[in-house]
Parts: structure tokens; sequence; C-alpha cells
């Protein structure tokens, strides 16, 4: 064997090696064991980011009209109070909120994920007319408890499109509220 010229099996475990540690490099969320629900990235229930304090922040609240059978006031692109913007692709689709900010809303008809953990995931778009971080929080009655995880993966430039993961504990209805610069906007999701 000639110590220049690594074996073929040699070779093929390097390469290996490198391609793992480049995907890994490239992957911006590390996957929790199945026996234990991610904890470290739950938001607390309630909990709402602060704007500055020189910016006032506009809100635009889900309406609280026509509750489903169970209680739980879906929101639906119908009920938005104004057209998005025309930076705001599929104008007509299923964008609902308002001022810099909107969300695609999910299909009624669209059931979350159940995953081996027993968390339901669901990804939601958004768009951002705005620079600045995207907050996402929940806001559960004291019947209602549960664990919410949002996940705003980074490299989706200032503005423009967003994609997140929510991760919810459990069924029910959860009240959104997504949270850019001077904006706030909420809506309601049946989880499964």
């Amino acid at each position: 064997m000639n110590p220049s010229h690594p074996s073929p099996f040699v070779r093929v475990v390097v390469a290996a090696a490198l391609l793992g540690t480049a995907l890994a490099a490239c992957s911006s969320t590390t996957a929790a064991p199945a026996t234990s629900p991610p904890a470290l990235r739950a938001t607390p229930l309630g909990a709402r980011p602060s704007p500055p304090a020189s910016e006032p922040v506009t809100r635009h609240p889900a309406p609280t009209a026509a509750r489903g059978a169970d209680g739980c006031p879906v929101t639906r692109p119908s009920d938005r109070k104004t057209d998005p913007p025309p930076e705001v692709p599929g104008r007509g689709d299923r964008w609902y909120g308002g001022g810099r900010l909107w969300v695609s809303l999910p299909d009624p008809e669209y059931r979350a994920e159940r995953q081996p953990d027993g968390y339901y995931a669901l990804k939601v778009g958004w768009w951002r007319l705005a620079e600045g971080q995207l907050h996402i929080t929940v806001n559960r009655s004291e019947v209602e408890k549960g664990t919410f995880i949002p996940e705003v993966p980074s490299g989706y430039g200032p503005t423009g499109f967003q994609p997140t993961g929510l991760t919810f504990s459990s069924p029910g209805c959860w009240h959104i509220i997504g949270t850019l610069a001077d904006t706030e906007i909420d809506f309601w999701l049946r989880i499964p």
C-alpha cells in the first residue's frame, strides 16, 4: 500500500465524513430526541415581544365573530379588514393581516402533522413589508394550557417571504400573535 495514495475505502470514509459535516453545518435546527419534547425554544404563554419604546405598535386583531361548533373562532382570509398591498404576492389567496405584516392562513381543511414525539407541526408563510425580527407567540386561556414552539429560520432576507414552523403540544384552539417592527397581527387556528 502506498501511503501517498489512500485506499478506495479510506477515500469513501473521508468523503462521507466531509459530506456529513457539510450537511450538519447547513442545518439551522437540531432534532430533539423522540422521547423528550423540545423545551428550550418554548415561548411562555401570554408573553409578547416588546417593540422599542419609540415605535407604537399598530394592532390588527382577528375578529371575534364566527365561532365554530367547538367554540374556536378560526380566522379566515375573508375576516380581513383590508386587502394586502401590491407587494404581497397572490393577494387574493389566503393572506390575512395588515400594515407591514401578512400571514398566509392555512386552509381550514389542512391538518397539522402529528410528530413522533406527539407534538403537532404546521408550516406557515409570512410576508414582511418592513425590516426586523418576526416574533411569534401564543395566548391561551388558563383552561387550555400547552407548549408552543415557533421556528423562524434565518436566511430569507430582511423583507419579503418568511417561512416558519409552528409546533403545538396538544390539539385545541390556539391564538397566534405575530409581531414585526410596529405591526402586530393575531389569528386563531384549530389544531387538528
